[in-house]
């Protein structure tokens, strides 16, 4: 099911009172007798709604089908749980519904996703919510985005006291996600870093590796919520990548049957080109006019092989025009921190005299191997019209990205994975 997101406004507010009234009968209805649930229903109208999404303490994300019709919606708002006074400041998940045929759709954790970024923007220590002790469906996602149970809250509907549970996640600068583009890209993109995660350890961040030992259910829940900060309502296509030249056209394989292949292309809107990366070159490119876009990830192996060409080739067997493509290289090791042997420039040298171009010597030294110039010089090659590089080291920053370099000079036995991904939407 695809879906777009979009800021609520006080004329929404009969929808949202309709939806609410609508999920929380079909989650919780059965709980309560008929005449409690209908008075608690009945505090619950259409006026109080309107006057929360007139309310600047408030914020309301809405997620809505092509035709417009509510799907879900998740509201942050001020702090009225009864707990102690703190020096943090607390804002609350006050509510996250669904209609039932949008769960599983991959709105709900694009609207939590969205609560963690608008609270961590408007400056709040901590994000709060509450949630039944059998709800153990939405406990797994809340817990999934990194938020633990600090205390019990009672929760009343007529006679019935429900024992729900808080939840609490902290925020900070840590928590917004890094996003980078390249504006001639034209299409929606992002080149993502490590921040803004829920994975912990070696792995602290947007971990997105699912070939990495963190836990299978950090890794969703970030896969989740970089697909919802760049193209939600989109299907995230990755592959299981080899360093190897192959390029493969996305199709809609689920992310345990991913083919071996380093590239991969479309021209379907709704898919999502994704690319992981821990210090090779995620390239990105687009023939907006053909309405096709490719993704490849370009380490040194797959680079000499030819995957940059092979993607491009593979864009014109659907119609782009490799004249009219933009490919944008987003941050990968730099030439400063790439030290190579002797026998890696050779190896090089044999393949293209020229391609020593691309190599320079160290403070030691020793060689040091531009990547993201040699990417460049590869799809220039290929005849691509327009070529960005973002000239981001991604092993000179350790608090922005992963890097598998730098996790090898430290002896680290695992190291995370970043996504940069493109869609025409």
């Amino acid at each position: 099911m695809s879906f777009a997101l979009r800021r609520a406004g006080r004329a929404d507010a009969p929808a949202v009172a309709a939806l609410f009234h609508r999920s929380f009968t079909a989650t919780f209805g059965h709980l309560y007798p008929p005449e409690d649930l209908a008075a608690f229903l009945a505090t619950c109208p259409e006026e109080r709604f309107a006057a929360e999404l007139a309310d600047p303490g408030f914020a309301t994300l809405l997620g809505e089908d092509a035709a417009g019709r509510l799907l879900g919606y998740s509201t942050i708002g001020p702090q009225a749980l009864g707990l102690p006074a703190t020096a943090r400041r607390r804002i609350v998940l006050r509510q996250l519904y669904l209609e039932e045929e949008a769960k599983g759709s991959g709105l709900a954790q694009a609207l939590l996703s969205w609560a963690l970024d608008e609270a961590s923007a408007r400056g709040f220590d901590e994000i709060l919510l509450t949630v039944w002790i059998g709800n153990q469906r939405a406990r797994r996602l809340y817990e999934a985005f990194g938020f633990r149970e600090i205390g019990r809250y009672p929760f009343h509907v007529g006679a019935t006291v429900d024992d729900d549970r808080i939840l609490a996640r902290p925020l900070g600068p840590a928590d917004r996600i890094t996003r980078l583009e390249a504006p001639a890209l034209a299409v929606p993109h992002g080149f993502l870093g490590r921040t803004g995660g829920a994975s912990a350890g070696l792995h602290a961040g947007l971990n997105v590796g699912l070939g990495s030992a963190d836990r299978r259910q950090a890794i969703a829940a970030n896969r989740a919520r970089a697909l919802a900060a760049v193209a939600p309502g989109t299907r995230l296509v990755t592959l299981h990548q080899v360093h190897s030249a192959r390029c493969v056209e996305a199709g809609n394989w689920d992310d345990d049957a991913r083919p071996e292949a380093d590239a991969l292309v479309t021209d379907r809107p709704g898919l999502a080109l994704g690319i992981l990366t821990a210090d090779c070159a995620p390239v990105l490119l687009a023939d907006r006019a053909a309405g096709v876009i490719g993704a490849a990830h370009a380490g040194w192996k797959g680079a000499l092989a030819g995957v940059l060409e092979a993607t491009v080739a593979a864009m014109a067997r659907l119609g782009a025009d490799p004249a009219r493509m933009v490919a944008a290289i987003g941050p990968a090791i730099g030439p400063a921190s790439y030290e190579v042997g002797p026998e890696f420039r050779a190896r090089f040298a044999a393949e293209d005299p020229g391609s020593l171009r691309h190599f320079g010597d160290g403070p030691a030294g020793r060689p040091h191997f531009d990547l993201p110039g040699y990417c460049a010089e590869r799809l220039a090659r290929a005849g691509v019209g327009r070529i960005d590089a973002l000239g981001i080291d991604t092993c000179a920053e350790p608090s922005r990205f992963f890097s598998y370099r730098r996790a090898t000079r430290a002896g680290e036995p695992d190291y995370g994975r970043q996504l940069s991904l493109v869609t025409l939407a």
